[in-house]
């Protein structure tokens, strides 16, 4: 996995009033709750720890939403995720909750994590 500075996850509701932003099919979204990991600041400030890189990132994104989760109230629809690699590339997607839950809902897989597959789909864009 590339090295990550640090990313952004949020939960935020579709900003109804103005669908789309551009061309490029993106929608407006109201921000209501949001949480980041510096990640490199995390790991220079806990140079002991021990977890593989990449099983760290993913460990983190899992807990990460589980509380976000906790704050959701029903307008709360879609999630919001931007990623800052240590070289400068920013990236961001979102994907609505009830993806995510239908993710799992429909996996043969139990065991899927969807909220881990959606960023590992994101930073291989």
């Amino acid at each position: 996995m590339k090295k990550i500075k640090e990313f952004k996850m949020s939960l935020m509701e579709k900003d109804k009033e103005n669908e789309i932003v551009d061309n490029k099919d993106k929608a407006n979204f109201i921000v209501k709750y949001s949480a980041t990991l510096n990640v490199e600041k995390f790991l220079n400030n806990n140079k002991n720890y021990k977890k593989n890189y990449d099983d760290f990132i993913l460990e983190s994104i899992s807990l990460i939403y589980n509380n976000l989760l906790d704050q959701r109230t029903t307008n709360m629809d879609n999630l919001g995720l931007w990623i800052l690699f240590e070289d400068g590339e920013r990236i961001d997607n979102s994907i609505s909750i009830s993806t995510l839950d239908n993710i799992k809902k429909y996996s043969m897989d139990k065991n899927i994590k969807p909220i881990q597959e959606f960023f590992k789909m994101t930073i291989e864009q």
